[in-house]
């Protein structure tokens, strides 16, 4: 007796056999653009397994429809997507460099790609696109191929979120290496010939900031007088200036400006880019006081005896802020971080000192310094931690509570170890 054939339901596709021998399931997906029914095919070895993948199919493309779902989707369409939900929450300059990684290089290297089709081999095509580097220049360095490798990552972990079907070795694949970085501590001694160069100028107590107590350049350049408490000997280095960057809003997508200007700030109704929940307070045009979002970021910071009174004698001769800035510029508005940079360069050249490599020591380095020599002391690293906050120069760990006397008694031994007396 002949096996009675099982008649699908409409809509669940048919499953047949080809004169080759091969198993053929097709379903019904949508229609073409001349109006007829569009048709999509899975195929196996056997008639179970054609049926199999004709059922999966016709569910993730119910899926697909249910969530809004594109099967077509790009992956260059997509990160056109996910660059302004990305934009509302990291920083404005994450965000820049993130943009710029996209165009400059994932969406070239693999932008036609659909994401549904990526393999690790995509990922490798990135990386050969940037250490080829464009014509005429010289190729970027091991930290570019490295944040390629996770602004994409994190673009296609935001794509599965959304529902998109993302092959799951691409989260397996190794990041890049990081590249060789040339920046130290600078040592106790050139430390000691920086400090006395600086004696003469009136600025010498922000490099002491710097170095003692391993401030970073945006806490020193915002720092304003009502966070400091010179009879407590304290400060409060929990806002820090940066750099806000205008963008369009001429148009509902900034990318895509009407008003004919290239640059953002140029724009009649240019709007600063700040992320959902950034706190921030504009100093003077692009320069604003920000709030760190991290809780190390927010930190008081107790001042040696020597501190205390180099700050009590710069007030009497510092330039009059109207915003309150501790170290402001001559004319009293914001101090350029370039401006500062140049400055540093100008002490080390005074003190006779550089770095190995030949070039001038960044002002981050500072911080280097302040971490080696409390790490020199013996200094508990939960006391370092608190001092400067989370560091690179340390390995993380979760932010505890220090007591004040404690960072005390450690940047007292730092001051004498730098020859600082009140």
């Amino acid at each position: 007796m002949a096996k009675e054939k099982k008649r699908r339901q409409v809509g669940t596709g048919t499953v047949y056999q080809r004169k080759d021998g091969r198993w053929i399931g097709r379903y019904r997906n949508g229609f073409t653009t001349s109006g007829s029914v569009a048709y999509k095919s899975v195929s196996a070895t056997t008639e179970d397994k054609a049926r199999a993948a004709l059922n999966s199919a016709i569910r993730n493309r119910k899926t697909e429809e249910d969530e809004g779902i594109d099967p077509k989707m790009t992956v260059a369409r997509w990160l056109n997507i996910w660059l302004p939900i990305r934009k509302t929450r990291v920083a404005p300059k994450t965000y820049t460099d993130d943009a710029s990684m996209c165009r400059r290089w994932i969406i070239p290297a693999i932008g036609a790609r659909k994401l549904s089709e990526l393999t690790p081999a995509d990922l490798r095509k990135i990386t050969a696109a940037i250490k080829k580097g464009k014509p005429g220049k010289p190729a970027p360095g091991q930290s570019t191929v490295r944040r390629s490798h996770e602004v994409i990552t994190a673009a296609l972990k935001a794509a599965s979120v959304e529902g998109y079907s993302i092959s799951h070795r691409l989260f397996l694949v190794d990041a890049p290496t990081k590249g060789v970085s040339d920046r130290t501590d600078i040592p106790v001694d050139e430390a000691l010939l920086i400090l006395k160069a600086a004696e003469t100028d009136p600025y010498a107590s922000r490099w002491v900031a710097a170095i003692l107590n391993g401030i970073r350049q945006g806490e020193a350049l915002g720092l304003t007088w009502d966070r400091v408490n010179l009879e407590a000997g304290v400060i409060d280095v929990s806002w820090q200036q940066q750099e806000l960057v205008y963008e369009h809003r001429c148009s509902d997508d900034p990318e895509k400006p009407t008003c004919g200007k290239k640059r953002g700030a140029a724009c009649h109704s240019r709007q600063f880019r700040v992320p959902d929940g950034y706190e921030y307070v504009q100093m003077a045009g692009r320069w604003h006081w920000i709030r760190p979002k991290t809780r190390a970021g927010k930190r008081l910071i107790p001042l040696v005896p020597w501190m205390v009174e180099a700050l009590r004698q710069w007030r009497l001769v510092a330039p009059k802020s109207a915003l309150g800035l501790v170290w402001p510029a001559p004319d009293g508005g914001v101090r350029e971080k370039e401006a500062d940079r140049l400055e540093f360069h100008t002490l080390q050249k005074a003190a006779g000192v550089s770095h190995p490599g030949g070039r001038f020591y960044h002002v981050h380095e500072a911080r280097h310094a302040t971490a080696s020599i409390l790490l020199a002391m013996r200094v508990d690293t939960q006391v370092i931690i608190a001092i400067m906050g989370h560091s690179s120069v340390l390995s993380s760990r979760t932010y505890m509570h220090t007591d004040l006397d404690m960072m005390r008694t450690a940047l007292d031994g730092v001051a004498e170890r730098l020859q600082l007396s009140a």
